[in-house]
């Protein structure tokens, strides 16, 4: 993680508990839960926790610690918007290329094979919130390391699958999470593209969606109770856009413009007959 979110404090524990970690792993020992640290390590890391805890009790946002396994293209954006939202990151890749770019915003860096049990055990994998596998090209390093991850303690693993069948081998191999990367974002173009006035789409089940549509002629220089989007179109405005600003959660007296777009949430349904009467 960019070291704009640790105190100074905070990054020196980090620092020196990773460390030990790391001359514990070059001795051979692995570790898998706090049961296994050493004097030195239980103390660091009880430490760093009270000064977390003192960070969440002052209103800040309490920070993960993520765990991300191979740093093609995904991973390193994946990185890099969870270091910006003030996460901890530790990354780990076979090729030192992949990695370099991405020092700035994480807290340690390992060159490894993570198929390699020895490997994962050294990293330490039970002391993670999240364990992200994204493995893109081996679909076999993939399902191992998945696998392993779990038996090692994971809290929860998020794995990145090509096709609809590596999903269900890794959801029955450790995964508790499967994305499509791919998958998602042509799928949201789709939406997005195959009708002329939807500017945004967000799928939450295969029932209901976000979308970022412009206002119906008839609701336009009403208020969102007059206008009936609720009760008429069985849809909820979640806010407005305008001019690349956004207005969320307007109350019921919001007068709705012309030149703005309606973020609403609704079933497929309901939207495609509003689209049918924008057409």
């Amino acid at each position: 993680m960019n070291e704009k979110h640790h105190s100074p404090a905070e990054f020196a524990l980090r620092v020196k508990f990773n460390e030990l970690s790391a001359a514990k792993a070059a001795d051979g020992e692995g570790r898998v839960n706090e049961k296994h640290h050493s004097p030195a390590e239980f103390a660091l890391r009880v430490k760093f926790n009270e000064l977390s805890a003192a960070k969440a009790a002052d209103g800040e946002v309490a920070m993960k610690s993520i765990l991300i396994i191979g740093m093609g293209r995904f991973g390193r954006h994946l990185c890099k918007n969870l270091a910006d939202l003030g996460n901890e990151i530790m990354i780990v890749d076979e090729r030192e290329e992949n990695l370099e770019e991405l020092l700035p915003y994480v807290v340690s860096a390992k060159i490894g094979d993570c198929t390699n049990e020895a490997v994962l055990r050294s990293l330490g994998i039970a002391n993670f919130d999240l364990c992200f596998v994204c493995i893109g090209t081996n679909f076999q390093s993939s399902l191992e390391i998945t696998s392993l991850v779990k038996e090692l303690g994971a809290k929860f693993v998020v794995s990145k699958a090509n096709r609809d069948i590596h999903a269900k081998f890794l959801l029955r191999n450790g995964a508790d999470e499967v994305i499509y990367p791919d998958r998602d974002i042509a799928e949201k173009l789709a939406v997005r593209y195959s009708a002329n006035h939807i500017f945004d789409y967000i799928e939450l089940t295969e029932e209901y969606s976000i979308y970022e549509i412009p206002p119906l002629p008839s609701w336009v220089d009403k208020s969102l109770k007059e206008s009936g989007i609720r009760n008429q179109y069985h849809i909820s405005v979640l806010g407005t856009k305008s001019g690349g600003k956004a207005n969320l959660m307007p109350p019921a007296d919001y007068v709705i413009q012309a030149d703005e777009h309606l973020m609403v949430i609704g079933k497929k349904l309901d939207i495609d007959n509003i689209l049918k009467e924008l057409s």
